[in-house]
């Protein structure tokens, strides 16, 4: 009998023991963390943090390189079109170079494609320029601003390049680019025959 209460007495030592955190709890009491640990969630926390902050950037960088990449595919066509236009003028004036204007179209032509050229390099400096605004915008509005004026830069030199050749081909056709006068034949003056004296008998 004594065994059977030392036995019970320990079991209910036990069930008390442990039944204690459970109430603890119960009544709303929060477990202790160390600062170890509670270091360390903070610091995960920080982790994720920038993680999604990072994610976000290279989101807005990628959108950004889309967007210049559509822009410079457009811009490339129209300064290839200027192009193929320069050299269909190059050949009309080269086949009618004995007009008397050829030499002022042809300076003219000559200013076209120094224009055309610069649209050209102002494409390839703003190209440059892409990864920069990309990577140093932190805002994305700003960044898709800044390409817009470089497009807006690129499309101004097309236009220049462009109007210079409209006004060729205008030249041309309201008959400014005329032939050169063809010299007339300088007739020598024919002698009149004298008339012989007639001989007296």
């Amino acid at each position: 009998m004594k065994k059977t209460s030392l036995v019970g007495a320990v079991l209910v030592a036990v069930l008390v023991l442990t039944a204690a955190p459970t109430r603890a709890e119960e009544d709303g009491a929060s477990p202790k963390v160390s600062p170890s640990r509670r270091a360390e969630a903070l610091e995960k926390r920080d982790e994720k943090a920038k993680e999604r902050v990072e994610k976000a950037r290279t989101r807005n960088q990628e959108r950004i390189r889309k967007f210049w990449e559509q822009m410079k595919r457009r811009l490339s066509v129209l300064i290839r079109n200027e192009k193929n236009l320069a050299d269909r003028v190059q050949k009309r004036l080269d086949a009618q170079s004995e007009n008397t204007n050829a030499a002022e179209l042809k300076t003219k032509l000559d200013n076209a494609k120094k224009l055309i050229i610069a649209a050209e390099t102002a494409l390839s400096d703003a190209d440059i320029q892409i990864s920069r605004i990309a990577s140093s915008s932190s805002e994305p509005k700003d960044a898709f601003k800044k390409v817009q004026e470089l497009n807006k830069g690129v499309m101004s030199k097309i236009r220049a390049a462009h109007k210079a050749l409209v006004e060729i081909i205008s030249m041309t056709k309201r008959g400014l680019f005329k032939p050169s006068p063809t010299p007339k034949p300088s007739v020598s003056p024919t002698a009149t025959p004298t008339p012989s004296p007639t001989p007296t008998s």
